[in-house]
């Protein structure tokens, strides 16, 4: 009877132990939801096409799991290259006689930022699925629980369509609180458009940006599967991931939309800041004016020139005066040329 993929205390072990040298699991699919699971390395270097669909997943920053890609796997030299680089735009590419697909899903683990999405990279053949990943992956997770109780893929084509839905399983939830989020920012900014919104508002355009940024190529590699998608993808398969594709021409759309309406509310704060701006203005305008006057008169008043303190206004006392009104003539003159006034 064949093992079924549920780790117990001492399979676990053996997997930290794997994983250390790159290999985070592997396993032989049966066809029927299930696998028998490959312990180490000997057993995948073991294992032949007639044994059944292979799925090894690898951490790619590990120097046995690279020099396996590099050396063991029997890959392209360009599909090897591009399992084991740092660049993780979205993307798929026929290779020979396999293809290569790199896609991303959203940040779950403890602590990180959603929109900081995790790359899995993919490399699909009729008889065996490599993924290589650095960051722990929840989809990934996901289906080895299923395989585990024996609800998982039954091949190859399968297992990547389950991958490619777990990478955006969670985007419709992410884009919605994005536009719950872009909502209220919208109530806010009628009711109190001065309290200190500006914060939540770049935190949203970032959210929006990264979270585009990734979906925006992950939607073309998932339709030029669809369009040019390999020939053991059954026809279901095809559907399905014709529908991710376009579940995330939706997302695009819908986080283009969200950055627009921040924009919009963006506006709104700097109209709300320049009328205050204007009242504030309005205010020391209106003392200036009555000011003015009074600053200008104590200052003449103030002055010491012969004969004011008697009550005479000897010549003195209108040299000032036409001194003055010659300032104030020269200084009108001067905005005048210069188009202030």
């Amino acid at each position: 009877m064949r093992r079924r993929f549920a780790p117990n205390s001492a399979d676990a072990a053996g997997a930290r132990a794997s994983e250390r040298d790159g290999l985070v699991y592997a396993c032989v699919l049966d066809g029927k939801g299930g696998a028998r699971a490959l312990p180490d390395w000997r057993a995948v270097d073991a294992w032949k096409a007639a044994d059944g669909p292979l799925w090894i997943h690898l951490n790619r920053e590990a120097p046995r799991a690279q020099r396996w890609i590099m050396e063991g796997a029997g890959l392209d030299s360009q599909a090897s290259i591009a399992l084991c680089s740092k660049g993780t735009r979205a993307r798929a590419t026929a290779i020979g006689e396999g293809d290569l697909v790199i896609l991303r899903g959203l940040n779950l683990n403890e602590g990180a930022d959603p929109e900081d999405m995790v790359a899995v990279r993919c490399w699909l053949e009729p008889s065996r699925l490599i993924t290589t990943r650095t960051r722990s992956f929840h989809g990934t997770r996901e289906m080895r629980e299923a395989l585990g109780q024996g609800k998982g893929p039954t091949s190859v084509a399968d297992a990547f369509v389950f991958i490619a839905d777990r990478c955006q399983a969670r985007a419709a939830d992410m884009v919605e609180g994005l536009d719950a989020t872009a909502d209220e920012l919208e109530v806010r900014v009628m009711a109190e458009p001065e309290s200190g919104m500006r914060h939540d508002l770049a935190v949203l355009r970032r959210q929006a940006i990264e979270l585009r940024r990734y979906l925006a190529p992950q939607r073309d590699a998932l339709m030029a599967i669809v369009k040019d998608g390999p020939e053991y993808f059954a026809p279901d398969h095809m559907r399905r991931l014709r529908r991710l594709g376009e579940d995330t021409e939706r997302f695009v759309e819908d986080l283009d939309m969200i950055r627009e309406r921040a924009v919009v509310v963006q506006d709104e704060i700097f109209s709300a800041l320049s009328v205050a701006q204007g009242r504030s203005t309005l205010a020391l305008s209106i003392v200036a004016t009555i000011v003015l006057p009074l600053t200008l008169l104590t200052g003449i008043l103030g002055v010491n020139v012969g004969g004011m303190f008697e009550g005479r206004f000897g010549p003195e006392w209108w040299l000032l005066l036409a001194t003055l009104a010659g300032i104030a003539f020269l200084t009108t003159l001067f905005l005048k040329i210069f188009k202030v006034i």
